[in-house]
């Protein structure tokens, strides 16, 4: 999972970069992104797991983006305090609109970690790359990462201004194939959406 940025606007190696409805309506990186620490990524994204693995498919897309592992990808779905407010989870706009949203803020924000990390080792972003979340220059580390670039690096920028998502021949989890962790839960019961209780909650009926 090795990539340098190419460049830092909203073309990458002369492709125009078409922003769909989501991102035009939440502009800023950080509504749908966030570094952790302890080297997790967390994404935001209102669409909701029925059953259509949309969760690990927008996990590939950020890891892709971001080259991390699958696993340092905390997807937070359909918290209406957390995740911007895209709309139904219906037909396949999940991945048309919700799954190419999240492709941009992340090669976005990739961008922007590595710009940061060019100015600490005083050298060009192209010589940068980015290995499971760990920052190399020229094939060598470096000590950076994003675990301890990101209290220094401020998400609250457009997306639209860093988004340089990389070429399909580029992306590598993207049609692989990932276990489903979730699968024997559901098997059961207790695990879909429909399934949901909250204190206080009421049910209505059409009549």
């Amino acid at each position: 999972m090795w990539r340098a940025r190419a460049d830092h606007g909203g073309h990458r190696r002369g492709r125009a970069v078409n922003f769909p409805p989501p991102i035009k309506t939440f502009p800023l990186i950080s509504q749908w992104l966030s570094f952790a620490p302890d080297g997790a990524v967390n994404v935001f994204s209102e669409r909701v797991e029925l059953g259509q693995q949309i969760s690990i498919v927008l996990t590939q897309i950020a890891a892709d983006e971001l080259d991390v592992t699958v696993d340092a990808i905390r997807l937070t779905p359909g918290h209406t305090d957390l995740c911007p407010a895209e709309g139904p989870t219906v037909g396949s706009l999940s991945v048309t609109f919700g799954g190419q949203s999240i492709r941009l803020v992340a090669s976005a924000a990739c961008a922007l970690m590595l710009n940061h990390a060019a100015e600490l080792l005083q050298t060009t972003v192209e010589g940068l790359s980015v290995h499971e979340g760990e920052i190399v220059k020229d094939g060598l580390e470096t000590r950076l990462s994003y675990a301890n670039l990101c209290k220094d690096v401020n998400l609250d920028v457009p997306a639209i201004e860093y988004a340089a998502p990389k070429a399909a021949s580029e992306r590598i989890l993207i049609g692989s194939f990932v276990p489903r962790v979730d699968l024997a839960a559901r098997l059961t019961d207790g695990l879909w959406l429909h399934d949901m209780t909250l204190d206080g909650m009421w049910h209505g009926r059409v009549i």
